[in-house]
């Protein structure tokens, strides 16, 4: 599990790829919503990315228009 603020960052990343090392995934778990529906069941899906920006990247990406995102959450590893 990843804590507040912990990232992949590139020069961490690149001394790992250097070494030989396989990055592990970081995989977001989130929840949207139609903004106009606090009744509706929220939507899940999990995404897997090669680094925290991606992934949240993604997230966001798979928000369709008029929905909230509602929670995301991080497991690293």
């Amino acid at each position: 599990m990843c804590g507040p603020g912990d990232r992949r960052d590139a020069p961490t990343s690149a001394r790992l790829s250097a070494a030989g090392a396989t990055l592990p995934l970081v995989r977001m778990h989130a929840a949207s919503r139609p903004a106009d529906d606090i009744t509706a069941e929220p939507h899940r899906w999990t995404v897997e990315a090669d680094t925290y920006d991606d992934a949240l990247a993604e997230v966001r990406g798979g928000v369709p228009d008029g929905w909230v995102l509602l929670d995301v959450c991080v497991d690293c590893g």
